[in-house]
């Protein structure tokens, strides 16, 4: 399929480290959503909030970028892809600052070849672009509680029609962060402790001078961030270069 998606080559580039919560990072006066964005914005609202835990609700400045950005025709599949990458980096770099929707502008782009994760390959000629995370999920051993959910994604993600790239990257990206976040309340509090406590080990040095609130916020975006590392084949980079 060809990606005839817009790009938003507008937005300057924002690195993961710049804090956007500091005063001066929010407009005075945001625009509301217009009615027929009002899906959208739940779900990148719903997507911000399973990478970062923490506040329901989109900040001003991140709801009138993400207006403009989809009155301009950015796909929400994109949109969710920088979001999901911007948080990548971010567990590799180990940024303090809260995740926020403009750290998503730089990785609108086209992927990398080398973001892209290996997976269990179907045949050659598959009849469906995304039999291969299909397949990956199949031989999958997820954690008790997830079998049915994860058999679930499979079957729906190859039922998906495919006559409409941005369509289906919408459909399949909205499930997959569905499924990784009810994974991540599915597991037992115990894997979740041990999730929280390898990412407080990665991050030790960098939480030190931070104040409890934060440094817990910042544990709980991390511990977030590896378990969806357990899952390479859920990756939306690798979702891109399917479709």
């Amino acid at each position: 399929m060809i990606d005839r998606s817009p790009m938003a080559g507008k937005e300057p580039p924002v690195h993961a480290d710049v804090d956007l919560t500091q005063p001066g990072s929010e407009p005075s006066s945001p625009p509301d959503a217009e009615a027929h964005h009002t899906a959208s914005v739940e779900v990148v609202r719903q997507a911000l909030v399973r990478l970062r835990g923490g506040a329901p609700f989109l900040s001003s400045a991140d709801g009138a970028l993400l207006v403009r950005w989809l009155d301009e025709g950015v796909p929400v599949w994109k949109i969710l892809h920088g979001l999901d990458a911007a948080a990548r980096q971010r567990h590799a770099r180990r940024i303090r600052a809260p995740l926020a929707l403009a750290h998503a502008a730089r990785h609108l782009g086209r992927p990398r070849a080398i973001d892209v994760p290996p997976v269990v390959a179907e045949p050659a000629v598959a009849d469906h672009p995304l039999a291969p995370i299909a397949a990956a999920l199949r031989v999958a051993t997820p954690p008790p509680g997830l079998e049915e959910a994860c058999a679930r994604l499979a079957a729906a993600l190859r039922s998906l029609p495919t006559d409409d790239a941005d369509a289906l990257r919408d459909a399949a990206a909205t499930r997959i962060v569905a499924f990784l976040d009810q994974g991540w309340h599915t597991i037992d509090a115990g894997e979740r402790r041990r999730f929280h406590a390898d990412a407080r080990t990665h991050l030790t040095d960098v939480l030190a001078d931070l104040d409890e609130a934060r440094a817990d916020a910042l544990v709980e975006e991390h511990a977030r961030g590896l378990w969806r590392q357990a899952w390479p084949a859920l990756s939306l980079t690798l979702l891109w270069r399917l479709v």
